[in-house]
This record gives structure tokens, C-alpha cells and sequence, in this order.
């Protein structure tokens, strides 16, 4: 299991009509300055677009908070129990086949959160805190040394115990026309 974590600034700035951005992972006091006197230098260096010039519409300011609709925060979950997942799904995709083939699965699952601030001048705050979530598991068939088949299969966006159900089913499935294809015999489900 592995974990990282990542703290990012942008900015953003509209000087004479051009945009300039510039963004930093180091949100120091000199880090947030440096950034903001590159975003400007950005800006000023787009002598060709200020010939169109930008006019924001005038908007009052938004508090808002929002969050991807979750049934269960992955980091809430324990390590042991996303373990034990995982040899479950990879399990199943071992007891599908019967013979002398030689199996190789893998199997994994992978959480991303992102929490987002917009901040503007005229006071608009807004949170917003984004969940991802995949699970992806390969199997590789080898009969008499040669590679007979391959399967990767991935299910991507926010994982519920249901879908997960339905991954390893689709896996299962999958199995029998990774057989049906190569000419190995799956193990009844």
C-alpha cells in the first residue's frame, strides 16, 4: 500500500484585457509572491491577445460547497480490509481455471481525493473536494510456456461494495471468453 500527498497554489490574474497563470507547489509566503509576479509577467507578455481584450461580466460573489456523492470514504476504510479485497477479486481469478496452464493475476485498487479552493477578489469562496476511485485487476494464461491470453479489466469513477460485486462477476465472465478464445477450460464458477 502506498499513500502521497501533494499541496498545489494557481493563480490566475486578467491585466489590460490578457490572462496570465502561473501555479507552485511551494505555498510559502516567498512561493505565493513568486507566483503571483509570474502570473502577472504572463499576463503582460500576451501583447497579441490584448488587441480582443476580456471583460468579465459582473457577478456577485458565491459561497459554495460542494463534494463527489460518496457512500463510504476510502480513507476510511482500513488497509487490512482493502488488502483482503484484493486477494478476494485475485482469488476468483485464480479459481477459474483448471489444467496445466500456468495463471499470473494482478490485482489492484486505487483512491485519488483533490480538495479545490476558488478564491476571487470580489469574494467568491468556493471548496470543492473531488473523490476517484479504481479497481483493476490482469490475468495472463500460459499454456506449455507460451502466452495464450490476456485480460485487463478496470472500473473507474466512485466504488460502492455493489459495484464491486459486479467487478468481480464481470471478471469471472470475462474468464470464460479469455477460455473460449485461447481453447482452456474455465472451473465452474
Amino acid at each position: 500500500l502506498r499513500e502521497s500527498s501533494e499541496v498545489a497554489m494557481g493563480v490566475r490574474v486578467l491585466i489590460d484585457g490578457a490572462w496570465g497563470f502561473a501555479g507552485t507547489t511551494n505555498i510559502s509566503e516567498a512561493g505565493i509572491k513568486n507566483i503571483i509576479r509570474q502570473a502577472r509577467a504572463n499576463a503582460q507578455a500576451q501583447d497579441i491577445l490584448k488587441q480582443f481584450g476580456v471583460e468579465l461580466v459582473r457577478e456577485s460573489a458565491h459561497k459554495a460547497k460542494w463534494q463527489t456523492p460518496i457512500n463510504r470514504d476510502p480513507w476510511e476504510v482500513s488497509e487490512s480490509e482493502k488488502r483482503d479485497f484484493v486477494e478476494e477479486v485475485d482469488l476468483k481469478l485464480r479459481a477459474g481455471f483448471r489444467g496445466p496452464e500456468t495463471l499470473s493475476t494482478q490485482s489492484q485498487m486505487e483512491f485519488f481525493c483533490k480538495d479545490q479552493i476558488f478564491a476571487s477578489t470580489q469574494g467568491s469562496w468556493i471548496e470543492q473536494k473531488f473523490f476517484r476511485s479504481s479497481a483493476s485487476s490482469e490475468l495472463k494464461l500460459f499454456h506449455k510456456g507460451r502466452k495464450r491470453g490476456a485480460l485487463r479489466m478496470s472500473l473507474g469513477g466512485t466504488m460502492t461494495n455493489r459495484i464491486a460485486a459486479v467487478a468481480a462477476g464481470l471478471l469471472l465472465a470475462a474468464m470464460a471468453v479469455v477460455a473460449l478464445l485461447t481453447g482452456l477450460s474455465p472451473a465452474p464458477p
